[in-house]
């Protein structure tokens, strides 16, 4: 059997998830952040408000494709059930641990690894060089969360974006071939 880099176009979306995430984190950082916030909020507005990105990045993925490849139920299901759980997994589980400890250094390196730990599984079972590459570039941004804590809040928001623009833009994954050459 042989093997070959084929471009996974349905991989493009990514792209759109990019710009939906940067468009959600600094949305969130105008409205909540600061000494002096815009929107005063009960405490649970912020998980609802990155339900919402969970939400906007299932209609993303799942979308028709204007070149027509439409995806079937299962994939539909399958992208929805992943992007669902990875926001609730990574969100929930930075939320858990600002409750308890208090520590925004920690949540948000716990958030960047969580993504790259995602994005290494999804590589690892799809062999795409993207999730490969943004997995990379989320636990590299979590490490550097954790050795310059006074500007994680940039670290967080362009680690994250880059890491799904990569996605979209390195669309090569590794196939199996069963031609004779």
């Amino acid at each position: 059997m042989n093997y070959r880099w084929r471009e996974d176009n349905g991989q493009k979306s990514w792209l759109w998830v990019g710009l939906l995430f940067f468009a959600f984190y600094f949305t969130e950082a105008l409205l909540f952040w600061g000494p002096n916030p815009r929107v005063i909020a009960p405490p649970y507005t912020q998980l609802i408000f990155w339900g919402l990105f969970a939400v906007a990045l299932t209609w993303v993925i799942t979308r028709p494709k204007p070149d027509g490849g439409a995806l079937n139920r299962l994939e539909k299901v399958q992208y929805a059930v992943l992007s669902i759980s990875i926001t609730c997994a990574a969100v929930g589980s930075t939320f858990l641990i600002l409750l308890r400890t208090r520590d925004l250094t920690l949540c948000h390196a716990m958030l960047l690894f969580s993504l790259g730990q995602a994005g290494l599984v999804i590589g690892a079972l799809t062999f795409n060089l993207g999730w490969l590459l943004a997995a990379l570039c989320w636990i590299g941004g979590g490490a550097t969360v954790l050795y310059q804590p006074s500007l994680q809040d940039y670290f967080v928001g362009a680690a994250i974006a880059v890491g799904f623009v990569l996605i979209g833009a390195c669309r090569t994954c590794l196939v199996a071939s069963n031609d004779k050459e």
